[in-house]
């Protein structure tokens, strides 16, 4: 009994939001019984999309493409300011076109790497959090960035260019203060021991026919996110590539995260039919969208709050508020965004790592950065 208790809290800690998503769309079935109408619940154009650019990121990952433009960056540098500023405009960059996650996944263990070879540790909390902070806003601007974005993106039809002008002026601002963070948080120090990467973490790295392809595939996905070409074509080209080239990636997919999607497409689906619900539901979100959206995020995470706002907003400035709340309210708690999960625990697994003291910096340095963007989405709003 021990043992299977452990094994689902393992689960559990692993995929806190697929679980509670699950559950969500478990309870709801015993109101609204399955039926035909479940078919209908999901974004299949959705989870076709997040399935391809995750597969497509997986295999860059894999042949070493981000690890190489980063240490090749660095490699010349040796103040540590410009290092860290260097890690936070990498992610903030990166995000925009291989989100959030794995922005994080790839760059946070060589700033871990990287600081410790300038014997810089006491700056690892504050690095970490603030490229945590530069993924979850740089990956705001576009529609691949995150998940959410791309959900809201397709609901609202909205066009790239709509979108971009939507989102840029909080993308400009998020970059300033994260300059201007680095520059605050983390002292000048001209005594910094000089950092040399070896070009053994970058000479084994050759582009070939799998790096020209898999960047062939990502403009392809491209396309389909700009409606230019079917998406359901791009699936099949992408999962057909890809199972024969290097069937591994298939693997590398984050199958939880569209599994969380499709619980959280049933459960919406069924909230959508009590009408008692959704009626009170509608009074509370109208006309306040944007706060609703950043105060829940950060106790739901930002992928449930798109979905679950979404569902009860009718009107096309609603939905365009509801991207700006939940792409401003990834940051804020651990959990507002996923994605800051994965920092958490790659900082967790280096020597002598401090929790506690990582989770209060972290905490305090992400509400600095919320509290302003939401005095400049007031600002904007009153222009």
């Amino acid at each position: 009994m021990n043992n299977f208790l452990n094994g689902i809290k393992k689960i559990f800690l692993k995929e806190p939001v697929t679980i509670i998503s699950f559950l969500l769309a478990f309870l709801t079935v015993f109101i609204i019984p399955v039926d035909k109408e479940y078919i209908n619940y999901i974004g299949y154009e959705t989870l076709a999309l997040l399935f391809t650019l995750m597969a497509i990121t997986a295999g860059l990952r894999a042949l070493g493409l981000f690890e190489k433009v980063g240490f090749s960056l660095l490699k010349r540098l040796s103040e540590i300011r410009l290092l860290s500023l260097v890690c936070v405009l990498l992610c903030f960059v990166s995000s925009m076109f291989v989100t959030n996650d794995v922005a994080l996944i790839t760059f946070v263990p060589f700033a871990i790497e990287v600081l410790d070879m300038a014997d810089k540790k006491k700056y690892m909390i504050m690095v970490i959090t603030l490229m945590t902070i530069a993924a979850n806003l740089g990956s705001m601007i576009t529609p691949i960035g995150n998940p959410h974005n791309l959900y809201l993106y397709e609901l609202t039809e909205m066009h790239i260019g709509e979108f971009f002008m939507l989102m840029l002026p909080y993308t400009v601002f998020s970059l300033i203060a994260l300059i201007i963070g680095v520059f605050i948080f983390v002292r000048k120090d001209t005594n910094s021991k000089k950092v040399s990467i070896s070009d053994d973490k970058t000479k084994n790295f050759k582009l070939g026919y799998k790096g020209i392809i898999y960047i062939g595939l990502f403009v392809l996905a491209v396309l389909g996110v700009l409606q230019v070409c079917p998406v359901w074509l791009v699936l099949l080209i992408t999962f057909i590539v890809v199972f024969i080239m290097d069937r591994k990636t298939i693997l590398r997919v984050d199958y939880g995260l569209l599994l969380t999607f499709i619980f959280l497409f049933i459960f919406i689906g069924n909230i959508k039919r009590m009408d008692v619900v959704v009626t009170t539901l509608d009074k509370v979100v109208d006309g306040h969208e944007f706060i609703l959206s950043v105060l829940l995020s950060q106790i739901l995470s930002d992928v449930p709050v798109a979905l679950l706002l979404s569902a009860m907003s009718d009107t096309y400035n609603g939905l365009k508020e509801i991207i700006i709340g939940t792409n401003v309210g990834a940051v804020g708690t651990l959990i507002a965004s996923m994605a800051s999960l994965i920092s958490f625990k790659l900082y967790s697994n280096t020597d002598k790592s401090t929790k506690g003291k990582y989770l209060l910096q972290f905490t305090i340095v992400n509400y600095v950065f919320l509290g302003l963007l939401i005095v400049f989405h007031y600002i904007l709003s009153c222009m």
